[in-house]
C-alpha cells in the first residue's frame, strides 16, 4: 500500500537551506573545481519526451514550476560565503532545469546580487534553453558574474530533436543562441544525446557535425536512458529496442544499446569516435593554456588526485582543463 502523493510546496522559501555541514566540504569544493550547487526553483514546463518533468507533472499535485523569491536566494548565497569562502569555494551552479524562465526574476537577481557585490566574490553557471536566449539577458548574466551557460541541444537532426525529443526548437534557433551567448563573451557548454529510438548512423553524425561547428568550450554525449513514465519509454517500447538489466521481465532499464535503424556496433563505433574526438580538443586546450606542463597536471592528477579523491580516468583531461578555463573567468 502506497500513500497518495502529497500537495507540492507552494512556498519554497518556507524551506531550510541544504545543510553542508556533514560532508568533507573541501574535500568537495577540489573534486568540483571550487563550485557549490544550488536552487532558485523547483520544476520545469516543458515536456521533453526523455526528461521526468512531463512524467511528474502527471502524479504530483499542485504548482509544478516554482520559484524561489530572489532575496531568499540571495541570503543562501550570503550563507555560503561566509561558511566556505576561506575554504576555497568561489563559483556556484544553478541546478535548475532552466534558469532562465522568466526574464524579470533573472533580471532582479542579477541586480540584487550585483548590489550586495557578490560579483566581485563569486563566478557561477546556469542551465538554459536556445529558445529563451536573448541579447538582454545574456548581458545580465554576463555583468553579474555569470561565467558558463549550459543548454541541451540532444541531436543536430530536427526530427530527432523535436518530434521524437518534443524539445521544440530548430537549428535556426540553436545557433542563433550560440551567437548571442558569444557575443557576450560567456563559455557555453553543450548537451547531445545519442540513442533516439529513430534515429540512424547519418542522424548522429548530423550531431556530430553541429557540436563541431558550434565550437563550445565544453561538449557532452550521453546515451539515451529512457526514464520510468516517461513518453520516450513508450516509443523505445513499440520499437523494441529497449534494454532491461536483467533480461526481458526485469524492472530494471538499462541504457539504450541499439536503435531501430542502428546496431549496438554502430552505436558503440560512433561513441568512440566521439571520444577520440573530446580527447583531441581537451588536449589541444591544454596545451593552448599551460603548454607541456598540462601533460605534468595531467601525470600529478594520476599519481596523486585519482587515488586521493576517487577520480575516474576519463576525467583526466576535463578536469584540468575545466581549471584552466576557469582561471581565465577573473580576467
Amino acid at each position: 500500500m502506497k500513500n497518495m502523493p502529497r500537495q507540492l510546496i507552494t512556498n519554497l522559501d518556507l524551506l531550510a537551506f541544504p545543510d553542508f555541514d556533514d560532508f568533507d566540504i573541501q574535500k568537495c569544493l577540489f573534486i568540483y573545481n571550487n563550485h557549490l550547487s544550488i536552487m532558485a526553483s523547483r520544476g520545469c514546463p516543458y515536456s521533453c519526451s526523455y526528461c521526468n518533468n512531463h512524467a511528474l507533472r502527471r502524479t504530483l499535485k499542485g504548482t509544478y514550476v516554482r520559484f524561489r523569491s530572489v532575496e531568499n536566494v540571495i541570503e543562501e548565497i550570503d550563507l555560503r560565503i561566509k561558511q566556505y569562502y576561506d575554504k576555497g569555494f568561489r563559483y556556484f551552479y544553478f541546478f535548475d532545469d532552466t534558469f532562465i524562465l522568466n526574464k524579470d526574476y533573472v533580471l532582479k537577481f542579477c541586480k540584487q546580487f550585483k548590489e550586495k557585490g557578490f560579483h566581485k566574490l563569486l563566478r557561477w553557471n546556469v542551465n538554459i534553453r536556445a529558445n529563451l536566449v536573448t541579447d538582454e539577458l545574456m548581458g545580465a548574466l554576463k555583468d553579474a558574474g555569470c561565467y558558463q551557460v549550459r543548454m541541451g541541444v540532444e541531436s543536430g537532426n530536427e526530427y530527432i530533436r523535436n518530434t521524437i525529443y518534443n524539445r521544440g526548437m530548430t537549428n535556426q534557433e540553436i545557433f542563433h543562441a550560440v551567437d548571442i551567448i558569444k557575443k557576450n563573451n560567456l563559455q557555453f557548454r553543450l548537451y547531445f544525446m545519442v540513442g533516439a529510438p529513430q534515429e540512424t548512423v547519418e542522424m548522429m553524425q548530423e550531431s556530430f557535425q553541429m557540436a563541431d561547428t558550434l565550437n563550445a568550450d565544453e561538449i557532452f554525449f550521453g546515451v539515451l536512458y529512457p526514464l520510468p513514465g516517461t513518453d520516450i519509454l513508450k516509443i523505445c517500447e513499440n520499437e523494441h529496442v529497449l534494454e532491461r538489466k536483467n533480461g526481458p521481465g526485469s524492472s530494471e532499464i538499462a541504457p539504450i544499446k541499439k536503435t531501430k535503424y542502428a546496431s549496438s556496433s554502430q552505436l558503440r563505433q560512433f561513441i568512440q569516435q566521439v571520444g577520440r574526438w573530446q580527447m583531441r580538443h581537451y588536449i589541444q586546450n591544454g596545451l593552448k593554456s599551460r603548454g607541456p606542463l598540462f601533460f605534468l597536471d595531467c601525470l600529478r592528477f594520476i599519481l596523486l588526485y585519482k587515488r586521493k579523491y576517487h577520480f575516474e580516468m576519463d576525467q583526466l583531461f576535463r578536469w584540468n582543463v575545466q581549471r584552466y578555463k576557469l582561471s581565465q573567468v577573473w580576467n
